[in-house]
């Protein structure tokens, strides 16, 4: 069981609203509350984490076949040059 001491810091209003986002993707992540000490211990654990290849490639791959900038133009012009 785990004891907690109640306290007070003090954080800017940019941070806190970080701090909230992260709570917030966590929460749909894990599908319940989450504590802003579950959310500070979260980021405080990401120091000792590497980065996990398999899942970087399973979150990019929604994005294969995104152009980069200036692509769309590019193959645009392509096209209306075929027809």
């Amino acid at each position: 069981m785990m004891t907690f001491m109640t306290t007070t810091i003090q954080i800017s209003e940019e941070v806190r609203k970080k701090l909230f986002q992260l709570m917030n993707r966590m929460e749909k992540e894990l599908g319940r509350r989450v504590s802003y000490n579950e959310a500070i211990q979260s980021l405080l654990g990401e120091e000792d984490r590497k980065p996990d290849k398999k899942q970087f490639l399973k979150n990019l791959e929604p994005y294969f076949g995104i152009l980069m900038p200036g692509e769309g133009i590019q193959y645009l012009k392509e096209l209306r040059q075929l027809e």
